[in-house]
């Protein structure tokens, strides 16, 4: 598989508790925990914010809203989470960036599938396993059908 165009920087969270933690099943959003992996983000609009985490084997992508500034720092409070099935070997997490939604046209969307190279040197995502929306004007993510994802690129090469 052929590497994006698009860069990722990681770094290390460093607030709250595990993800793994029990109240994920109540639906509460926990806070972070310096164990957690920060893989990847970005800016959404409407003061939006995404992040995808791992902490302590389990993934999750995250909604934060911009509260403002604390000197040189951003800060975000976390509004909703969506826990993440495991990626299977061949997938990876679809960039935001480079997908879009028949459906949810307006609405920032990823997923969970395999890139496959086109002859015309774009990368087009397959077998798109799962799907979610980030509804900003209700600040929630949203499981959405994988069907109705659309994910295209060029390849790095």
């Amino acid at each position: 598989m052929r590497i994006l165009s698009l860069i990722v920087l990681s770094s290390i969270l460093s607030v709250g508790r595990l993800l793994a933690d029990p109240t994920l099943a109540a639906g509460e959003i926990p806070p972070l925990s310096a164990e957690c992996l920060h893989e990847e983000s970005g800016m959404l609009g409407m003061g939006f914010a995404y992040k995808i985490v791992s902490c302590g084997g389990e993934q999750a992508v995250l909604l934060e809203r911009y509260l403002g500034r604390q000197g040189e720092e951003a800060t975000f409070q976390i509004v909703d989470r969506l826990a993440l099935p495991e990626v299977k070997d061949g997938q990876s997490i679809l960039s935001v960036a480079l997908c879009e939604s028949r459906a949810y046209k307006d609405d920032p969307v990823s997923g969970i599938g395999s890139w496959k190279d086109q002859e015309d040197g774009s990368i087009v995502a397959e077998q798109i396993s799962h799907a979610w929306r980030f509804d900003l004007q209700q600040g929630k993510i949203e499981a959405i059908d994988p069907h109705e994802l659309q994910c295209v690129g060029e390849s790095a090469d």
